[in-house]
């Protein structure tokens, strides 16, 4: 594995419509859903995934990662937002919404919670969560269904926003939700095919069902240079291509 040098903390712009399939899950990848957690919410369906170097680098991986995995429109995620915004079932009965509350009550959570990690401060939700599971607020179903009420809500909040503004950057220097770190992560394969990598399900499932045309991303692996300078030239016609 190697890292662009010369590259740090650049966003690009692409059509969501491009991000078909997540990155399949392999042995040529850092880690996998069911690898790590089935019981997690975001485990409802295996995929592959890439840690982002915390400095906002790409990585360079030139092993055969780059095949199709699940397409991304299949994923829990993306069916409960789309049933929700459509009118066909409310989020809060999302298969989704049943994994997060299984996983609340599960002593899976609780075994693995350590609020000082940084990934409970990336969001105003795992924030809000945080403090539940530190107060023992997870246990009976009133509770969790409480916090899946809330969840709900800040998902309305989520349309409504990017439905007004779009997708906005992160790049924040002070703010853990607001940091490089937390835009929507993809992976660059040969031959400019484009795999979902692990962050951001929510934005990218609501940029895709309104139909946004750019969204801002953080590119965490690529196969390597020659498909990372066509990838550049390419999107550079298309004026879908900023850097920060």
């Amino acid at each position: 594995m190697q890292l662009l040098s010369y590259l740090k903390e650049t966003i690009f712009y692409i059509d969501p419509l491009s991000i078909i399939y997540c990155t399949h899950p392999s042995n040529f990848c850092e880690y996998t859903q069911f690898g790590l957690d089935r019981n997690h919410p975001h485990a409802g369906r295996n995929r592959g995934y890439f840690k982002e170097d915390e400095e906002g680098k790409i990585k360079i991986i030139d092993t055969e990662w780059d095949v199709p995995g699940i397409k991304f429109e299949k994923l829990p995620e993306y069916i409960g937002l789309y049933n929700h915004y459509h009118g066909k079932e409310n989020w809060r009965d999302s298969e989704f919404a049943f994994r997060i509350a299984e996983w609340l009550k599960s002593d899976s959570i609780k075994k693995n919670f350590n609020k000082n990690d940084n990934r409970w401060k990336t969001s105003q939700f795992n924030i809000r969560l945080a403090k539940y599971i530190e107060s023992n607020l997870t246990s009976t179903e009133k509770q969790v269904r409480k916090i899946i009420i809330e969840r709900e809500n800040e998902i309305n909040e989520l349309f409504n926003n990017i439905l007004k503004k779009g997708v906005l950057p992160c790049n924040s220097k002070g703010n853990i939700e607001e940091n490089f770190i937390n835009n929507i992560s993809i992976n660059l394969g040969s031959d400019l095919k484009i795999f979902f990598n692990n962050r951001g399900q929510h934005r990218l499932s609501i940029a895709k069902i309104i139909k946004l045309k750019k969204i801002p991303v953080k590119i965490s692996v690529i196969k390597n240079i020659l498909t990372f300078e066509k990838f550049v030239l390419v999107y550079k016609e298309k004026n879908y291509f900023e850097t920060k």
